[in-house]
């Protein structure tokens, strides 16, 4: 989901933080979910992450200067990584699925994306239009 923060973060690293902690949130509610359906998951729900700094401000539980300012609510993700309901990963800018969604992304990366997405390997990296389903059709 993209949604405009209601805080002003002083950093990237705590921008995407606090975006993590929503991530969590939602993450915990569908875990929540699948539970009450009689789906329990015995491992912790992977949530990608593109910035190393807020990985380890997540798993580091002592405060320090440059973490002290941020809001006690967004210290969940500690929370949940402790209980081991939530495990965060790195996962570089280039190979983030829902930045294709989210924001403008080039031409490259958009080929590279797409058919992960689709999960059509027909499309090797290129992007299939219309045009190419007509002209294989005729």
């Amino acid at each position: 989901m993209s949604k405009k923060q209601s805080i002003v973060a002083l950093s990237s690293t705590e921008a995407e933080y606090i975006s993590t902690s929503t991530a969590i949130q939602e993450a915990i509610h569908l875990r929540k979910l699948l539970s009450d359906l009689g789906h329990t998951q015995k491992h912790p729900t992977t949530i990608y992450v593109d910035n190393q700094g807020a990985i380890k401000i997540a798993n580091n539980p002592i405060a320090n200067r440059r973490t002290k300012h941020i809001d006690v609510r967004y210290h969940y993700t500690r929370e949940k990584i402790e209980q081991k309901e939530i495990k965060l990963e790195y996962l570089p800018t280039t190979e983030m699925l829902a930045d294709i969604l989210t924001k403008p992304v080039g031409k490259n990366i958009h080929r590279k994306l797409v058919p992960r997405i689709t999960g059509d390997s027909r499309l090797r990296g290129g992007i299939r239009t219309w045009k190419d389903s007509y002209w294989e059709q005729s």
